[in-house]
């Protein structure tokens, strides 16, 4: 089941008029496939830049799961961004997939889980924005792309992906990058969608200030989470610890 937010520049984000701490924002929806493949057959792959999210929790263990999926699709996405690929540089070659270029930062070796890619259609003009990553790979790990629009007067479009591992503590240094992060994307005359796997709970913004921060740095950057269900549900928990921001 597909977590989704449709991108539409007419949602708002205002504030609740019964408590100003809580923002308003256009829900999110759950998708089976035949509802997926049914919204992906409404949109005219040429009008739009598609991106696709997935927390793989080992690439390899479910290439083939995903290969599967990609395949009933009726088009392909433009751009996949995968956080947890679990991939070390020996193992990049066993994901390759056919119509996508994949690029690979690999976890640090000494540390369980992380590891990001991004598989970015045939054809698509890209380079790398290195400049926008953080420096301290430890405490979390980033990548970031930039897709040069060739239409005469349309927009780049930034593409980033994060990863937070949950026994992380440096939780204000994170915070730090990340309102740091905004202010630089603010200024920058570009489309723009992060997905993150931060591991912070948005369920709990009214309750811990380090999440009100976090989501305020985006919201107040002009940000728009399109993420708002749910991710990661277990019969004793229902979390949203994965991201999706659009500006």
């Amino acid at each position: 089941m597909a977590n989704i937010g449709a991108y539409d520049t007419n949602d708002d984000i205002f504030l609740n008029d019964d408590n100003d701490l809580e923002p308003v924002i256009p829900q999110s929806n759950y998708y089976d496939i035949e509802d997926l493949c049914k919204l992906m057959e409404s949109i005219d792959p040429k009008l739009y830049l598609s991106v696709l999210n997935l927390n793989a929790r080992s690439l390899i263990r479910n290439f083939d799961e995903y290969k599967i999926l990609l395949a009933i699709l009726p088009n392909l996405f433009d751009i996949i961004t995968i956080e947890e690929t679990w991939l070390n540089e020996d193992l990049e070659a066993l994901v390759i997939m056919e119509n996508y270029h994949f690029i690979s930062k690999p976890k640090l070796m000494k540390n369980e889980g992380g590891g990001l890619g991004i598989y970015i259609k045939d054809g698509i003009n890209y380079k790398h924005r290195n400049d926008l990553c953080n420096q301290n790979r430890e405490h979390f790990d980033t990548m970031f792309l930039e897709i040069i629009n060739s239409s005469k007067g349309s927009k780049n479009t930034i593409i980033g992906l994060l990863y937070r591992s949950p026994n992380n503590n440096c939780i204000h240094e994170f915070i730090q990058y990340i309102k740091h992060l905004t202010d630089i994307l603010t200024k920058e005359n570009k489309e723009i969608v992060l997905t993150w796997d931060t591991n912070l709970d948005l369920k709990n913004y009214s309750s811990k200030q380090y999440i009100a921060e976090y989501l305020d740095s985006f919201l107040s950057s002009g940000f728009q989470p399109k993420i708002t269900l749910p991710t990661r549900v277990t019969h004793h928990s229902a979390t949203i610890i994965d991201h999706m921001f659009v500006k």
